[in-house]
């Protein structure tokens, strides 16, 4: 029986806002077998790395191990995915069009 992969996302803030530090991560990182994507980010962190892991504790060792260590890092934070939908594809819009409006169903009314 072939085991499934745990996803989970962990973020958080280079030490030093200098290029070389936020690229030197960024690489190492990518390096990683459990590296899936890396994404450096504006706001609060200064990258989200997306792994794929066996499971809780591969997670920990992998961010005590490679993220928590790592010279250039300060902070960390970790989220698991617990489920995820993924587009195949993506309608390109022409310049000037706005993008369709997104509709909600609305929520059931409560019997009276």
């Amino acid at each position: 029986m072939k085991k499934s992969a745990r996803t989970a996302s962990t973020s958080g803030a280079a030490r030093q806002e200098l290029r070389e530090a936020v690229e030197a991560f960024r690489d190492h990182v990518a390096a990683l077998p459990e590296t899936l994507a890396v994404f450096v980010v504006s706001g609060g962190d200064d990258f989200i790395i997306q792994v794929a892991v066996r499971d809780t504790g591969h997670l920990r060792d992998f961010v005590l191990d490679h993220v928590s260590r790592h010279r250039n890092i300060a902070d960390v934070r970790t989220s698991l995915v617990y489920d995820h939908i993924r587009k195949t594809s993506v309608e390109v819009l022409p310049p000037g069009r706005p993008s369709p409006p997104r509709t909600r169903p609305r929520p059931a009314s409560p019997p009276a």
